[in-house]
């Protein structure tokens, strides 16, 4: 009888705790969440021009897992003509690279990539200009899948509305998806574009200016992060209609969620690494966020944004266009228990967007 009671009375015991396993409430990563990213600023060597060709990220990222990459463009040359790259699973047959130009021989221009490697830890990386276009693996995701897609290309209806998109062709419902944004300013006389994605209902704001290099014909392409409805729409906006294209990259497994955002976090200390406590913009500390380092200078400035504590320089040195456009990469990163992450900026013009966080 004692032994029984003794087996009952610790039954509830771990009843009122909610259990005894993956409780962490001190830990960085949030309890609900059942997978992981871990950050990374790691150069890939892409040598081989104009062919989808085959990577090894094991020596970086577990075998399975999904790779970040930031794909960007930044000329040492005259030369500023738009040039595709892209990054996909070994063995697909999808096509998935967007074009990307640059205005000045300084600075990057590019775009955000998730995509997933085998269990070999292959991907494939296509590059047209392995002298100028470098693909920089700025982490990974484990415990969660990822499904690439490189849909057809979709667009507004009414220029500087916030449309409805249907993207159940291209995704499950209630998905967080990939959307790539390609602009094409060439006959606007600004070289720059509004775009943006948002959530279904949402009242944000959520635009961002696409740059390019003024030539005819010559695309440049960013990318956003965004969650469907239970119906698979989306909302999008386009600054100029005959020149901007929208396409679903890919989405993620079901059990990641995704939570919107558009609020300005710059810091007002350059040259250093700073902290900002971004606990106001979640429902708890240890997220991993979403953010958009942005240029608004008529020079090339650096800005980039990692986890509290950490010692990469995760930053990358921002394009210029007109002191307008927003040259920005996506950079997720993993905030503490407290709700920090550390910014960089070299200069006033380097703001800091967060976008959204992933839970």
């Amino acid at each position: 009888m004692k032994k029984i009671l003794s087996i009952l009375l610790l039954l509830f015991v771990v009843s009122a705790w909610g259990g005894v396993v993956n409780r962490h409430p001190r830990s960085p990563q949030p309890a609900s969440a059942s997978w992981a990213y871990t950050e990374l600023m790691q150069t890939l060597t892409t040598s081989t021009a104009d062919a989808w060709t085959d990577i090894d990220l094991s020596a970086y990222i577990p075998k399975g897992a999904v790779a970040n990459i930031v794909i960007h463009q930044q000329e040492s040359g005259s030369s500023k003509y738009a040039q595709y790259a892209g990054a996909r699973i070994n063995g697909s047959a999808l096509e998935r690279k967007m074009s990307i130009s640059t205005y000045t021989t300084v600075g990057c221009n590019g775009f955000a990539l998730p995509v997933k490697t085998d269990a070999n830890g292959l991907i494939e990386y296509y590059n047209d200009d392995t002298t100028n276009i470098t693909f920089t693996l700025i982490g990974y995701w484990t415990g969660i899948d990822y499904t690439e897609a490189f849909s057809a290309t979709f667009n507004n209806t009414t220029v500087n509305t916030w449309q409805d998109a249907d993207i159940t062709d291209y995704a499950p419902d209630g998905r967080v998806v990939t959307i790539g944004m390609i602009a094409n300013e060439s006959d606007n006389g600004t070289y720059y574009i509004a775009m943006g994605v948002r959530t279904n209902g949402s009242s944000l704001a959520r635009i961002t200016d696409i740059p390019d290099n003024g030539y005819a014909g010559d695309y440049s392409s960013s990318t956003m992060t965004v969650k469907s409805d239970s119906n698979g729409i989306i909302e999008t906006w386009s600054g100029y209609l005959s020149q901007t294209t929208f396409r679903v990259l890919g989405y993620f497994g079901a059990a990641m969620d995704y939570v919107e955002s558009f609020q300005d976090i710059s810091i007002t200390s350059y040259d250093a690494w700073t902290d900002k406590d971004l606990s106001a913009y979640m429902d708890q500390d240890g997220r991993l966020v979403e953010i958009m380092p942005k240029n608004t200078d008529n020079i090339n400035n650096l800005g980039g944004a990692r986890t509290n504590g950490s010692g990469l320089d995760r930053y990358f040195d921002l394009e210029t266009r007109n002191g307008n456009a927003w040259i920005g990469l996506m950079m997720p990163t993993r905030t503490d228990g407290s709700g920090i992450v550390e910014l960089y900026a070299d200069a006033a013009a380097v703001d800091h967007i967060l976008f959204g966080y992933f839970k």
